[in-house]
């Protein structure tokens, strides 16, 4: 909002911004987390969402994006990971995020790179959507289609507190 540039999201784990003007075609990185993102199957990075308010002067706000993505701790195999939801700061005076405004919201272990889901958005309360798949396999695999008693899969969680 109210910037001349669009941010682009890259499945490996950078994020740049890119001029509405389309006579260029240079890519600045805002964000690059390459070193942590697993990008086996249909997982990556998934989703980046500002926040309402973003770029509005006075709110405390003003500066966050959200970014879902698959986190590869070292030492897991390929499949294995974790499905991460964080809100990082964007420096307005660079336009670029330090990676070391991570602040993780959601985090849960997940055995299979498949059914990720992704979906991300702001009601018109403020409140965070995020859709989580199943965690993968075929046929559901691990069981966790409509479970309520294990981790979150298979659901839209709501953030209230961001």
């Amino acid at each position: 909002p109210n910037e001349n540039k669009f941010l682009v999201a890259g499945k490996k784990g950078t994020i740049w911004w890119i001029s509405k003007d389309t006579t260029t075609s240079i890519k600045n990185v805002v964000l690059d987390i390459e070193s942590q993102v697993r990008t086996g199957g249909d997982c990556g990075l998934m989703s980046i969402l500002l926040h309402p308010e973003f770029g509005q002067t006075g709110s405390p706000n003003r500066s966050y994006v959200y970014v879902y993505y698959r986190y590869a701790p070292d030492g897991l195999n390929v499949s294995l990971g974790m499905l991460r939801l964080s809100r990082f700061e964007l420096d307005f005076n660079t336009f670029t995020i330090d990676p070391a405004s991570e602040y993780i919201l959601f985090q849960q272990y997940d055995r299979h790179h498949w059914h990720n889901g992704g979906g991300m958005f702001f009601d018109k309360d403020g409140l965070l959507y995020l859709s989580i798949g199943d965690e993968g396999g075929l046929n559901d695999q691990y069981g966790n289609t409509q479970r309520q008693d294990q981790a979150f899969y298979s659901c839209v969680l709501r953030i209230d507190s961001l």
